[in-house]
């Protein structure tokens, strides 16, 4: 494989990671508006059951009222581990792609490289000619 084919590889390899991280962005964006709308509702909840409380309800009412709170609060949990889980898998995604920008870089430079010596070599030869012709038209 020459170099050109490995830097375009490497640069794909970018992009899918780039795909990767939006994708992983738009859910996390989607899991924190879950969970904000679930803190406000368990807010509202909480206000209402307070209200509930101070008028008197009975402890069946009580009861239910706890348990959907409870419910509440387990869903918030899940959606933050989520958000959690989804946060530490885009940093990951990250490192990869720094990573394989750091590859494409050093790709690059060795391509400039070899360009630089195809060049000294081509100038190389064109004097190494231009010598030699130099060198005939004196002896001739």
């Amino acid at each position: 494989m020459n170099v050109a084919t490995l830097k375009a590889y490497q640069a794909q390899i970018e992009d899918a990671l780039r795909i990767e991280m939006e994708r992983l962005a738009q859910r996390l964006r989607e899991v924190e508006a879950r969970r904000a709308r679930l803190e406000s509702e368990a807010d509202a909840v909480a206000r209402a059951y307070t209200q509930r409380t101070k008028s008197g309800i009975s402890a069946r009412e009580a009861l239910r009222e706890y348990e959907a709170l409870e419910r509440l609060a387990r869903s918030i949990r899940q959606a933050k581990d989520g958000a959690a889980v989804l946060r530490e898998e885009w940093e990951r995604k990250r490192q990869e792609l720094l990573e394989a920008s750091r590859e494409r870089r050093k790709l690059e430079l060795l391509e400039e490289r070899i360009e630089r010596c195809r060049r000294r070599a081509a100038e190389q030869q064109d004097q190494r000619l231009a010598d030699e012709v130099a060198g005939r038209r004196t002896s001739g």
